[in-house]
């Protein structure tokens, strides 16, 4: 997410952003990820590997679309959810893939 939103999501004064703010849109996609582990790795246990990644994949392009029409930091706030929500999906088809092959 760092890379695609660039130097808008680190300059505190576009948004006019306190502190803590800054530290929820930063820490938004580690946490979401962190949370989200189980459920995808029980879906990739159930319809495989290639299926999951293959739909994190398309639902990662998606949000880097919508990153990019990003105007204001809520905007930030929510994709960054979903961010932390794929690579906490991506963490999963990878370690079922890695096992397997």
């Amino acid at each position: 997410m760092d890379d695609v939103c660039g130097d808008r999501c680190y300059d505190q004064k576009t948004f006019g952003l306190n502190e803590t703010q800054f530290g929820l849109l930063i820490a938004m996609p580690v946490f979401t990820g962190a949370l989200i582990c189980l459920p995808p790795g029980m879906l990739t246990d159930k319809f495989g590997g290639r299926l999951m990644r293959l739909l994190v994949m398309v639902f990662t392009i998606i949000l880097i679309y919508l990153i990019s029409l990003g105007t204001e930091c809520w905007h930030y706030l929510v994709t960054g959810l979903f961010v932390g929500v794929v690579g906490g999906w991506a963490g999963s088809c990878c370690r079922l893939c890695s096992v397997r092959w």
